[in-house]
């Protein structure tokens, strides 16, 4: 009996933590971010030391972070600002043209330095990765492209799916997804028998015990 429950408790777990990631998958899609603020140069600052090492800078770090619902994002760099040509102010975008390569024809200085991290989860974020650049070498870091299938289905533009776990959200969510789970399902049947325990019934079959002395129900058999 020990082990039977052990190893419902076990599937449980991994059900509510793919639920859980599955949940981070939905938010980090389609959940739109319509809170936003400026990063102070600090905090933009330990962002990129967090993601890319060191903590000196050509240029004063700045970003953005935008949150919403399960979701949130999160832009800092340090860049030089590098005056365009004039083809490539033309190629910038404008009411009439969009053009969403435009930006990247920005001349780059080798030194500068992007991230953007992307963390997504309900009730707390549980999941994380990040898109790193230096210069012109961009990488994923526990990201990726959602599947193309999902592109007619509403996706929001530029969203990528986290892969990398944050374990104390995970643990948070897996608890409470477990909680709604055990309420929905065996939670009535247990509240059940424990009120026909105490009505001296049959725990099966709710069949009146008082007046009976046998070891098992005379109705259903059960012990």
């Amino acid at each position: 009996m020990t082990r039977r429950r052990a190893t419902m408790y076990g599937l449980l777990a991994v059900f509510a933590m793919i639920v859980s990631t599955a949940v981070a998958w939905s938010c980090a899609l389609w959940s739109p971010m319509p809170a936003s603020r400026s990063l102070p140069a600090a905090e933009a600052a330990e962002v990129l030391s967090d993601g890319l090492g060191g903590s000196t800078f050509l240029s004063t770090p700045g970003g953005l972070e935008h949150s919403g619902v399960g979701i949130s994002f999160t832009l800092a760099g340090a860049a030089k600002i590098a005056i365009p040509t004039r083809e490539q102010l033309v190629a910038r975008p404008s009411r009439r043209r969009r053009n969403n390569d435009s930006f990247s024809l920005m001349p780059t200085s080798p030194d500068d330095k992007w991230i953007q991290v992307v963390r997504a989860g309900w009730p707390l974020r549980c999941l994380e990765g990040a898109t790193k650049s230096v210069g012109q070498n961009r990488e994923h870091d526990g990201v990726m492209e959602p599947p193309s299938i999902l592109d007619n289905m509403g996706v929001k533009p530029r969203r990528l799916l986290p892969l990398y776990p944050r374990w104390t959200g995970m643990t948070v969510n897996a608890i409470l997804y477990c909680a709604v789970f055990w309420l929905a399902i065996p939670g009535p049947r247990a509240l059940r028998r424990f009120m026909r325990r105490r009505r001296a019934q049959c725990e099966q079959c709710g069949y009146n015990l008082g007046h009976h002395e046998h070891d098992s129900c005379p109705e259903c058999g059960a012990r």
